[in-house]
């Protein structure tokens, strides 16, 4: 199906020549390609998007409208069938087509470069890509807007793993209470980014603060008795880790002892 569209769009759009009607042709097949991604058929859908964005931009121009909205649905094709690192290169030209205050189609498009930079595994790029998207979304967005909440934890979470712990750290202590506001104190996924936090305050060389940290996750997550919970059980990893990593060797010790499967 996908290569039938494809052949098809390359005869009517050549033939047409005409910009108006390559425009709306071209549209449609993106939305073809956006069926067979919802389908699961990735590969499909990018071998349309490839057909579609090389004719729109031989015939349309590099920076049109509908070349820039074709290469944003092929990336995000691309990587949805395995190649992340495609995805990321093509939103790079993307979103340097937008130039530096992109309109909503082009917030788009920077959102997706973070994540497929993320996705591929290229730490520097996911971190750089997140620290030029959210003075963007800012710009467009609520002050406790979750996408821009998003944004700014993905780029703590990517400055960290970059290798500069307390900008992370310092970063998650400015979402926190945002994400309280948002989720409420007793959520599970509130108490996972504060688990993130603590990990983040004790790569930072502050051992005593983790510890502190990760033993009040404990209590507050042992408070949901969830059956086989492993959130509970990695939260009890970490506190006997920092809990060592603070000193106290011998309580870390017995808590890895607690811990084992055989103890």
């Amino acid at each position: 199906m996908a290569a039938a569209a494809a052949h098809i769009f390359r005869l009517v759009a050549e033939e047409s020549g005409d910009p108006g009607e390559v425009d709306v042709l071209a549209d449609a097949c993106l939305l073809v390609g956006d069926a067979l991604a919802s389908d699961g058929r990735f590969g499909e859908a990018r071998v349309l998007g490839e057909a579609v964005v090389a004719g729109t931009r031989r015939l349309l121009g590099p920076a049109h409208r509908r070349t820039l909205l074709g290469t944003t649905f092929l990336a995000g094709w691309t990587g949805d069938a395995g190649d992340p690192a495609t995805a990321h290169e093509l939103l790079c030209e993307v979103a340097a087509a937008y130039g530096p205050i992109p309109d909503p189609d082009g917030l788009v498009a920077f959102a997706n470069r973070a994540y497929w930079a993320a996705k591929s595994g290229d730490v520097v790029a996911a971190r750089d890509a997140y620290a030029e998207l959210v003075p963007l979304r800012t710009l467009m967005a609520r002050p406790v807007d979750p996408e821009l909440l998003v944004d700014r934890t993905e780029l703590a979470r990517w400055t960290g793993a970059a290798g500069d712990a307390v900008s992370a750290r310092d970063a998650f202590a400015d979402v926190m209470p945002l994400w309280t506001r948002v989720l409420g104190p007793d959520d599970p996924e509130l108490l996972n980014l504060r688990a993130e936090f603590a990990r983040w305050t004790g790569m930072a060389e502050d051992a005593a603060t983790a510890r502190d940290a990760f033993a009040e996750l404990v209590r507050l997550r042992t408070r949901l008795a969830v059956p086989d919970d492993l959130d509970l059980l990695f939260y009890h990893g970490e506190l006997a880790h920092w809990t060592g990593t603070a000193g106290d060797a011998a309580a870390a010790h017995a808590m890895f002892i607690r811990l084992s499967p055989i103890s």
